[in-house]
């Protein structure tokens, strides 16, 4: 998660790639550093420290030149178990992560960003009806759903002050939970 928002500003940091031929992306499910490296490095040889087969096969589609349906700039897409059966749920402008299916199924929660602004959306699980739940001017990430699908729950701020909020999917109330100086991320919900 906050690697995908950083990796815009982490290309200024990047060293001379002229004669680096093969990138590792060393997190167990990581994913964000390398497919914006894709993107902008095409021919080089990206690895993923990750061995669950469907998400081997979701980067060997990545890889495809030929694809034009690949994720480079960090789309979500849905698949089977088994990895059958790839569909692309979302296809806006800026990079989308972070997704999280609500308790009944019926929606998908996930970040997003968008003229770099990062923002909660919403979206049916077939990927229609795609909503910006937050439309902040502050940086909003992590989303995770309530136990009874009304509300969820993620991280907002910028710089290093990042707080805990509430938002009511249906009527968009904002509720502040946390106000320090530092930051509180990956919130998550007791199901007890």
């Amino acid at each position: 998660g906050g690697k995908s928002k950083a990796i815009y500003k982490l290309e200024k940091h990047l060293p001379n790639m002229d004669n680096i031929t093969e990138i590792h992306d060393c997190f167990l499910g990581g994913g964000s550093l390398p497919i914006y490296l894709t993107k902008l490095y095409p021919d080089k040889k990206i690895r993923v420290n990750d061995i669950y087969e469907p998400l081997y096969n979701f980067w060997i589609q990545l890889r495809d030149k030929n694809d034009t349906t690949h994720a480079a700039n960090g789309e979500i897409f849905i698949m089977d178990s088994d990895g059958s059966n790839v569909k692309r749920l979302t296809n806006k402008v800026g990079y989308d992560s972070g997704s999280v299916f609500s308790p009944s199924g019926k929606q998908i929660a996930f970040y997003g960003n968008n003229e770099e602004k990062w923002d909660i959306y919403i979206m049916n699980s077939d990927g229609s009806e795609l909503t910006n739940l937050t439309n902040e001017t502050i940086e909003c990430y992590s989303p995770s759903w309530s136990p009874d699908g009304k509300w969820i729950v993620y991280t907002a701020g910028k710089k290093n002050n990042y707080d805990l909020w509430l938002i009511n999917v249906k009527t968009k109330e904002k509720r502040q939970l946390t106000k320090t100086t530092y930051r509180n991320e990956h919130p998550t919900w007791s199901y007890n």
